[in-house]
């Protein structure tokens, strides 16, 4: 996993994004630093789901089909410890 520190006045948001295709990681990263937001990237599809417990992380983003967890199973697995925390699913399809 890799972190990018960027910063959004006072307040920082940190998003953890998910997917199996380094292009996809790369774009959503450079989104996300336009935005100024920090971002942590899941390379190979699967979270170190210890990360997520020890991060405050704003909102994950995360592709749906992926060979070693699906984003769907993912999105159950993080809403089971953090309800709150809002996950979007994204496709190619």
């Amino acid at each position: 996993m890799t972190t990018e520190h960027l910063e959004i006045g006072l307040q920082r948001h940190k998003v953890l994004l998910v997917d199996d295709n380094q292009m996809v990681l790369q774009t959503l990263a450079l989104l996300s630093e336009t935005l100024r937001v920090d971002t942590v990237t899941a390379n190979g599809g699967i979270p170190d789901l210890e990360e997520i417990n020890r991060n405050q992380f704003s909102l994950v983003i995360t592709d749906v089909r992926m060979p070693q967890m699906d984003g769907l199973k993912l999105l159950h697995t993080i809403k089971e410890s953090h309800p709150q925390l809002p996950v979007v699913l994204v496709s190619a399809f």
